[in-house]
């Protein structure tokens, strides 16, 4: 089987990169794991990665504050013209 997850990073302390490392962890010797990231640009992963896990890194810059996974509607919830699909 193979699984590949998506997160924005993996060098901060947060929640959500401690349970990918673990899960990763646990599910590599069954699965191979692919973890792709997109604003690592080189930076060390915070919870160490059994080295048989891939990774991939995207390279995307970060001009505005890793705003490329949330949804850019939120923020604008108060606008007046929110066309609403």
């Amino acid at each position: 089987m193979k699984i590949a997850c998506l997160i924005e990073s993996l060098y901060n302390s947060r929640g959500t990169e401690r349970v990918l490392t673990q899960c990763a962890n646990m599910l590599c010797n069954d699965a191979n794991i692919t973890i792709v990231t997109a604003f690592q640009n080189g930076k060390p992963d915070f919870y160490q990665l059994y080295p048989n896990i891939k990774r991939v890194d995207l390279g995307v810059i970060d001009y505005k504050n890793n705003t490329f996974f949330r949804n850019p509607r939120k923020k604008d919830y108060k606008r007046k013209n929110l066309v609403h699909f």
